[in-house]
């Protein structure tokens, strides 16, 4: 999104792999890189308002697929629609759950508390726990994110501030307001009521390039990141 050098953070994104991905629901899979932005967007928000909001209702889901979707202008033709998983988790887990464990509840079959879809079609998203799992490599990806944290402090390249997943919880709640997760500023994985005093945390917009997006040029770093462009 710019020519200049370096690359103003503003226009940075990390990319977090290379996805099998769907863009219908239970359409063909299609092999896609997904980015995540590096900077966070905006202040800091609820996942939602009340205790019958899902992800398809949000606030955040709203400003995700409409403010920061129109603040990309012409960038807009690099991101392809895609299926985002909305498996609810279950907090009783929090100290249990592994990369590979989070992968399958986050496509299971168990809706959040509040209801709604296991899956939504949006342009703009945001990180699924298992990407941060899966984020610190491969040793640990069967076992306890939260009882391995000093690996992932020190390995994952995901850690944030305290920030949401798009994941909702299946049980979860509390002074009537349900729960989703995120990633706390110590690097633990978390779940929280959705709005609460205390409970306003950053998001980074995520999202599927097209599988005709084009490498340009760059070696992939800070001072010299890939820049791309899209073979139309």
């Amino acid at each position: 999104g710019s020519e200049e050098v370096p690359c103003p953070e503003d226009n940075l994104y990390r990319i977090i792999g290379v996805i099998p991905t769907q863009s219908e629901i239970g359409g063909e899979y299609e092999n896609r890189a997904k980015l995540v932005k590096v900077q966070n967007y905006g202040d800091t928000y609820y996942w939602a308002t009340n205790s019958s909001i899902t992800w398809g209702t949000s606030g955040v889901q709203n400003l995700l697929n409409n403010n920061y979707w129109n603040d990309l202008e012409v960038f807009q033709k690099l991101i392809k629609p895609s299926v985002w998983y909305l498996g609810g988790l279950n907090y009783n887990k929090e100290n249990q759950y592994s990369a590979d464990a989070l992968y399958v509840e986050e496509r299971g079959s168990i809706t959040g508390r509040s209801g709604g879809s296991l899956s939504y079609v949006y342009n703009i998203g945001l990180l699924y726990p298992s990407d941060y799992g899966y984020s610190a490599g491969s040793t640990y990806r069967t076992q306890s994110i939260n009882s391995n944290i000093g690996y992932y402090v020190n390995n994952s390249w995901l850690k944030q501030p305290s920030s949401w997943f798009i994941s909702p919880d299946a049980y979860y709640s509390y002074s009537g307001y349900i729960g989703a997760w995120f990633i706390f500023s110590n690097g633990l994985v978390r779940n929280a009521a959705q709005q609460y005093p205390g409970n306003a945390y950053s998001i980074f917009p995520t999202f599927y390039l097209k599988s005709n997006v084009l490498y340009e040029s760059g070696d992939g770093t800070m001072e010299n990141p890939y820049r791309i462009s899209i073979n139309e």
